[in-house]
């Protein structure tokens, strides 16, 4: 599947599920946030079983506690009034068995359609291991975390760059889509979306969205 393809799938789905009035329910699932310098990760205390279930759509849950899905960002995670801003804190659950790795990217909805052509991609981090629970808030702005994770260039720099939705008009929305995959990427740091996308393929366990909207202030 192709960028521009998967993007319309992205805004699909989304739309489709903000019109679903079907409410799931999830266990809890315990966060435990692991500090460590130059790089932190929320993981769970326990590795991800090793085999491979039969993949369940719809199961995996991408929240903030920053913003209610199709809520507004709070301005301290856009790039209003900086140019190196704090990415959001971000916790997901119904993780699938056999889950190797999580890749997360953001994309300006509006802008992506207005172009019609690449995504403006505010973040791109592959190879989050596989036993994250989510991510904190202040992902350093480096290409390979002490983790594992790694960020490749987005639309500007390496890192998160935050929603900057013009003043006048609408809110934009920006998608935060996050994958389970059964294995571990081997592209690097140079890796462009379409890299990253390709060697994805095949490999999708489950998949989450949230929604977050923002415009610069007055």
């Amino acid at each position: 599947m192709n960028i521009i393809k998967l993007l319309h799938h992205n805004i699909s789905s989304y739309r489709n599920r903000r019109s679903s009035s079907r409410v799931k329910s999830f266990p809890y699932a315990t966060v435990l946030l692991l500090c460590v310098p130059n790089g932190v990760i929320a993981q769970t205390t326990s590795a991800a079983p090793s085999t491979r279930s039969t993949p369940t759509l719809n199961q995996l849950v991408l929240t903030s506690p920053a913003f209610s899905d199709n809520g507004m960002i709070p301005d301290k995670y856009a790039s209003a009034t900086a140019t190196n801003t704090l990415s959001p804190p971000l916790e997901w659950k119904g993780v699938p068995e056999g889950t190797a790795s999580f890749v997360l990217m953001v994309i300006d909805e509006e802008f992506a359609l207005q172009k019609k052509t690449v995504p403006f991609y505010h973040w791109i981090i592959f190879n989050i291991p596989g036993t994250a629970t989510g991510l904190p808030e202040g992902v350093p702005a480096e290409k390979q975390l002490v983790t594992g994770a790694v960020q490749p260039f987005n639309f500007r720099w390496v890192g998160y760059l935050g929603p900057g939705a013009p003043a006048a008009g609408q809110p934009h929305h920006y998608i935060f889509r996050l994958m389970a995959l059964d294995v571990k990427l081997t592209v690097d740091s140079n890796a462009s979306a379409a890299d990253i996308m390709k060697e994805m393929d095949g490999h999708i366990l489950d998949r989450a969205l949230l929604v977050g909207r923002y415009k610069k202030p007055k």
